[in-house]
């Protein structure tokens, strides 16, 4: 008789495959669930209504705001400084032109002067002053204006380089001469002028130093 064969395991049917393969996606699919339930409301945008967004993009835009005040009025304060300091260079530079002219105008005068005195050479004259009218013109255009020299000696726009003796006593430290003229340049002093202060004496001093001064001379001869 013929041996019995043994019977052979049957391979599980595709329907038990894929109820596991269900399964799985199931318990994938509510563990998913689970962790969007955990995620911050915030970034779902459920506890953010649209009011509350509104508010928060308002804030920030009044934020951006401010920050772009702040920036235009340090660029303006930038753009401020840049021109002062323009303003002072150029000032600088005028200024620097105008004190080498000046030697010019001081010798411009001392012709003039020198014309006047020995009364001659009309022409000359007249043709000096029409020169000297038009420097002055023009540099006061410019800015250049003569300091005065009437009343008390002011050491913020003179400088005195001698004392002359006088007998009225208002004249006392009042100028008496102007050696050199000064000028502004743009309200500020650009050359002091140079003058004589007066310095009181008494009448009898006066008279006895004039005496003695007489009889000095006099035995120097």
């Amino acid at each position: 008789m013929e041996a019995e064969k043994a019977p052979t395991e049957q391979a599980p049917s595709s329907g038990a495959e894929e109820e596991g393969e269900g399964k799985g996606h199931a318990e994938k699919e509510e563990a998913a669930e689970k962790e969007k339930a955990q995620e911050p409301e915030e970034a779902t945008g459920k506890s953010n209504p649209p009011e509350e967004r509104w508010k928060a993009a308002q804030k920030q835009a009044e934020e951006y705001g401010t920050r772009l005040k702040y920036l235009a009025a340090e660029f303006d304060n930038y753009k401020k400084h840049v021109e002062k300091q323009k303003r002072e260079w150029m000032d600088l530079g005028e200024a620097k032109l105008m004190n080498d002219l000046l030697q010019t105008v001081d010798e411009l005068e001392k012709a003039v002067e020198t014309l006047k005195r020995e009364e001659k050479n009309a022409e000359s004259l007249h043709g000096l002053l029409m020169t000297e009218k038009n420097l002055h013109r023009i540099l006061r255009a410019h800015g250049l204006k003569e300091i005065g020299t009437q009343g008390k000696f002011d050491a913020n726009m003179q400088e005195a380089v001698g004392f002359e003796e006088v007998a009225a006593e208002e004249k006392a430290g009042a100028v008496v001469k102007v050696e050199r003229k000064g000028y502004w340049f743009k309200d500020k002093v650009l050359r002091h002028a140079r003058v004589v202060v007066g310095k009181y004496v008494r009448q009898e001093k006066q008279e006895t130093r004039a005496t003695e001064k007489k009889e000095e001379e006099a035995k120097s001869k």
